[in-house]
């Protein structure tokens, strides 16, 4: 699952935040390599 929002600033900035969360079973292995991954991420963008 990924979300995120993106917001003008104003005419040539952007900012953006997203977030993400991912989860893997490997039902083969018992749970050994079960694994959760987290995303955090804040990009601004300025254009010239």
């Amino acid at each position: 699952m990924l979300a995120g929002v993106s917001r003008k600033i104003s005419k040539n900035v952007v900012a953006r935040l997203r977030y993400g969360f991912y989860s893997y079973d490997e039902p083969s292995t018992g749970g050994f390599n079960n694994h959760i991954a987290l995303l955090a991420n804040a990009s601004c963008s300025v254009r010239f």
